[in-house]
């Protein structure tokens, strides 16, 4: 049916997104009317799904997940899908006498289009790139023992003791390596052993669409396969293993779209692995993450490094980083994935610290004291490594975002305005998560990725905060109430307006208890009231200020135009009033779009300044942050 058309079509855009434009090199015309009616049936059901979920009366889990950014539910909801598709595979195989036509007549022709070699090489690398956006489906099709059974059946060893390689295996690595196989030995014959066997170790020039095509769908093939093929080790250097040749052949690949490409599924792939492999496998990760490729590259201050715009990079890392904590123990996080974390938070491009804050509640969640005690290690004191690494994450964000070494916070003049805001947002993630996990049952752990083949029962996670125990809950509350909250609050005086109406939204998603407080709920009843009076017919209600928990908790902190500026200027020292200015990007009732704001006064100067990802400067008190021209 039509409805089926498009959810494939969209299934292979989702996991096979380079491979579609290539396709169509064939055949342009018809391609592209055929991606542009799929998108447009695409935005039209998800057009009518989000008008449709507006009319219904949403939960109070459901008003929360739409707070979240899109990136946090998308990547599970996907790798569910593909899980999904594996049991299917598994439960309804095909016959053995079609698996055994295909193998017979099917399977050879198709693993030699990995070696073709035409003598047109734009030819050759186009045979290829449809041989590699074909090969998670044939695997798929012949299973886990079509990719280590042999070509005859039952010859598993050759000539010489060694192990015969599975066709699907050698066409893999001659599509990853560009090491040739054996079906390509044949063109040798004449020459002398050495010297053949010198040449298929040396590897062919692998085209780049091919390598970015492979890219895109690697973590599927690994699901497909399974633990037991990903964790293999490989038999010497003309037979990787696959997590070398995802190692050596595609992290440190110096494409910078291919190392974007695995980075975005890195956890699914870690999750097919047991806990002591992805430990081996974290020092590797770290160099590679922290080195000159990815976060390093913003160190390089020369204007004609590329890598200095490349800031997509480093957001595909803030973007796996809570899925990433959840996958390692608290001692693991606090060695390798917090130094990284503290590198975003420091990033100069406010889409890559926004998207980051999402991963201070997991990291904090690992620090709680019984996930410390569950690592095992007996040379750590709980109660000891649990306070130091709280305590190191908390001073190090008052120092960098309020500038606060152990004093008190002075609201109205301390740092720019765009890191306060910023600590509010992260106080109202905290709030978020505390909101979302909370849960009565204790014998429940952290939830993994969701493609994690020993996830208990009980179904698959849909964000990284689910399932808190009794004990990690009271954890995270304290460190809320008592370490975070107290100098958030001390900004209702703010004298930005932007920073005091972040502020009023991250207070609305605090856990009920916290907001039956004296104090804040006097703050913010306040700060409405102030919102109120000053609101001079700009469309209150259209702000989300009238509807609880829907309105923004993150809304960024960059001025818009500001046609007065001299005049703003000089009553920079001035409060100014606190008036509703745009829709933030956590008011998800717009859309799943996460950089899509409400076109109003000035918005326009924003999104030129945003585009194609130019680093954008912190604000500061000069420059007041609010979107409207004082009243």
């Amino acid at each position: 049916s039509g409805d089926d058309a498009t959810q494939q079509s969209a299934l292979g855009a989702s996991f096979f997104p380079h491979a579609a434009g290539m396709v169509g090199r064939l055949n342009p015309g018809s391609a592209a009317a055929e991606a542009a009616a799929t998108a447009e049936a695409a935005s039209e059901e998800a057009e009518r799904r989000r008008l449709a979920s507006e009319k219904e009366e949403l939960t109070e889990e459901e008003e929360l997940l739409r707070l979240l950014p899109p990136f946090l539910v998308a990547s599970r909801s996907d790798a569910a899908t593909l899980r999904g598709i594996v049991e299917h595979r598994s439960s309804h195989p095909p016959s053995a006498a079609d698996l055994d036509a295909v193998r017979t007549h099917l399977l050879p022709p198709f693993v030699a289009l990995a070696d073709c070699a035409t003598g047109d090489e734009n030819l050759d690398a186009e045979m290829r790139v449809y041989c590699a956006y074909s090969l998670p489906g044939v695997v798929l099709l012949m299973g886990r023992e079509g990719w280590t059974s042999t070509c005859d059946g039952d010859g598993d060893v050759a000539e010489g003791g060694r192990q015969q390689v599975s066709l699907l295996r050698k066409c893999f690595l001659s599509l990853a390596t560009g090491v040739r196989t054996a079906s390509s030995a044949s063109a040798l014959a004449d020459v002398s052993e050495e010297d053949a066997s010198n040449m298929m170790l040396k590897p062919a020039p692998v085209p780049l669409p091919v390598k970015r095509c492979l890219a895109s769908s690697f973590h599927t093939m690994c699901c497909i396969l399974g633990r037991d093929i990903v964790s293999a080790p490989g038999d010497g250097p003309a037979r990787p293993g696959i997590l070398q040749v995802y190692e050596h052949y595609f992290l440190r690949d110096p494409d910078d779209t291919v190392r974007l490409n695995v980075m975005r599924t890195l956890p699914s792939l870690l999750s097919l692995l047991d806990a002591a492999g992805r430990v081996r496998f974290l020092p590797t990760l770290h160099s590679i993450i922290v080195g000159d490729a990815v976060l390093g590259a913003p160190r390089k201050r020369s204007a004609t490094n590329p890598q200095l715009l490349n800031w997509r990079q480093r957001d595909a890392v803030s973007q796996i980083l809570p899925d990433l904590v959840l996958l390692y123990g608290p001692i693991e996080v606090r060695r390798y994935l917090w130094p990284i974390l503290k590198l975003l938070l420091a990033d100069k491009v406010n889409a890559v610290r926004d998207d980051v804050e999402f991963c201070i509640p997991t990291v904090l969640r690992s620090y709680a004291p019984e996930n410390v005690a569950a690592a095992g290690d007996r040379s750590v004191n709980t109660r000891t490594f649990s306070r130091e690494a709280c305590e190191e994450v908390v001073t190090y964000l008052k120092q960098s975002l309020l500038q606060n070494n152990g004093g008190s916070v002075s609201s109205r003049t301390n740092g720019s305005y765009a890191r306060r805001q910023m600590y509010c947002r992260t106080c109202a993630a905290l709030a978020i998560a505390l909101r979302l996990g909370k849960s009565d049952d204790a014998d429940r752990s952290i939830k993994t990725s969701p493609t994690d083949e020993v996830t208990s029962e009980g179904g698959r996670s849909r964000h990284p905060y689910e399932s808190y125990t009794p004990s990690e809950y009271r954890h995270m509350h304290n460190l809320l109430e008592d370490m975070f909250l107290p100098d958030a609050l001390n900004m209702r005086e703010d004298r930005v307006s932007n920073v005091r109406l972040t502020l009023v939204d991250a207070l609305k998603v605090m856990p009920q208890d916290i907001l039956e407080k004296e104090n804040v709920k006097t703050i913010l009843t306040t700060l409405e009231d102030e919102a109120r009076t000053w609101d001079a017919g700009f469309g209150f209600e259209e702000y989300g200020m009238e509807e609880s928990v829907a309105s923004s908790v993150s809304t960024r902190g960059r001025s818009a135009s500001n046609k007065g500026s001299t005049k703003a200027k000089a009553k920079a020292k001035e409060r100014k009033p606190l008036t509703p200015t745009r829709r933030s990007k956590f008011d998800r009732s717009a859309g799943p779009k996460r950089h899509q704001d409400a076109a109003q006064d000035g918005d326009k100067k924003e999104k030129e300044s945003r585009q194609d990802g130019a680093s954008n400067q912190d604000g500061n008190d000069d420059d007041d942050g609010n979107s409207l021209s004082s009243i």
